[in-house]
């Protein structure tokens, strides 16, 4: 991925692999030769921000790599296929909006991509509330739908199977546990969150 946002892209994507390059710089963005390359697998529950970290720091020992071999002399650069990259453009506001009728992977990824920013958001009730942490889960119903809960944790049918959630932001409030947030709504299987 080549722009603004490369690790969210490949979480909102549902990519299983992504990774780190150190390349040199050229004219075109992120286009240049490239130094060093480490995969990451990033799992299903990893955030952005986590991702991010974890990236970073792979990043940093790849980047004294590139130092030395610099200082060496020893450098080896492999020219990237252009017709292969994909752009990662940033993140926009309109973006982070998540439907019940989104398939349910999509809706995870969504969250996970935008965690810590801007926050997958849906507007229940009229209100927008953010969605901080979700998992897919197999069961099915109408979109919207709370179909049970999950040690409190309530799970509400999207497109393509369910979302459990895990961490919630009503607004103009805190972060909270999810079965925090059911139990002050006093939600119960059956009703619908619009």
């Amino acid at each position: 991925y080549r722009g603004a946002a490369p690790v969210q892209r490949a979480l909102m994507n549902g990519d299983e692999r992504i990774g780190v390059t150190l390349f040199r710089l050229v004219e075109k963005m992120d286009a240049g030769p490239v130094l060093f390359q480490e995969e990451f697998i990033p799992g299903d529950s990893r955030s952005s921000g986590e991702v991010l970290d974890i990236l970073a720091e792979k990043g940093s020992k790849l980047f004294l790599l590139g130092v030395k071999c610099l200082i060496e002399g020893t450098c080896v650069s492999k020219e990237q296929n252009s017709e292969s990259a994909s752009y990662a453009p940033k993140i926009t506001n309109n973006e982070a909006e998540i439907f019940w009728t989104y398939p349910a992977r999509r809706i995870v990824n969504a969250v996970r991509a935008l965690d810590p920013a801007p926050g997958a958001f849906l507007f229940i009730g009229g209100k927008r509330v953010k969605i901080w942490s979700a998992e897919f889960s197999p069961l099915s119903g109408s979109p919207g739908e709370v179909l049970d809960f999950d040690d409190g944790y309530p799970v509400v049918s999207a497109s393509e199977g369910a979302v459990l959630l895990r961490c919630v932001q009503p607004e103009g409030k805190r972060r909270m546990d999810g079965a925090e947030w059911a139990r002050g709504l006093r939600l119960k299987k059956g009703d619908f969150l619009h």
